[in-house]
């Protein structure tokens, strides 16, 4: 995931995400990443609720 994010436009902020994949086969890692990806969107957007990232700051990039 750190290929779509502009870590610049976080400040001083740090986002980390945890994904536990307990049986690995192709559907299951992909959809631990399609998780991952909607947790960080999600953080994004509380972050610009609560003030900490700035409302216009372009933190997701080439997704």
């Amino acid at each position: 995931l750190r290929a779509v994010v502009d870590t610049a436009q976080l400040g001083e902020n740090t986002i980390q995400l945890d994904c536990d994949v307990l049986q690995a086969d192709g559907g299951t890692r992909t959809a631990a990443i399609t998780g991952a990806y909607l947790a960080l969107h999600d953080a994004i957007e509380k972050g610009r609720e609560l003030g900490w990232i700035t409302k216009n700051a372009q933190v997701l990039k080439d997704s």
